[in-house]
């Protein structure tokens, strides 16, 4: 699979979230020279169980995302932008699909359209999982 272009530092988009500040929406900067992979940039920290963020998607294509910290554990998640996608969609963070402890995204992969918003939400006691991009 090859990488995407690199994209300016100055389209990066970043957001911090501390617990019960309720949630970030952002639009997705294009691509273009820079280090760092085109498409969007988002780095959403939680600091509590029950926390969430969002990020809302404007250009199509697979965005790749993971937990800074629990990567290597394969917490790794993808927003599939379409035309055909949804609104919006909401992914657990920490939990698996019954609900247990895990280093996982529930679901690995959603799907929304241009404009979507994906919602991030902290099912999870740990307060150190992101949800980082690239």
């Amino acid at each position: 699979m090859s990488r995407p272009a690199p994209v300016p530092a100055r389209l990066i988009v970043a957001a911090a979230l501390l617990a019960g500040c309720g949630s970030t929406n952002s639009t997705s900067p294009g691509g273009g020279g820079g280090g760092a992979p085109a498409g969007p940039a988002f780095n959403l920290m939680f600091a509590a169980k029950g926390a969430s963020a969002s990020f809302t998607f404007a250009d199509s294509g697979s965005w790749a995302y993971h937990c800074s910290v629990h990567q290597g554990l394969g917490m790794v998640g993808t927003v599939n932008v379409r035309a055909a996608g949804a609104d919006s969609d909401t992914v657990d963070v920490g939990v698996d699909g019954a609900g247990n402890p895990a280093a996982v995204f529930t679901p690995a992969a959603v799907t929304v359209k241009p404009g979507g918003t994906v919602r991030w939400i902290n099912r999870s006691n740990m307060v150190n999982h992101t949800v980082t991009r690239p």
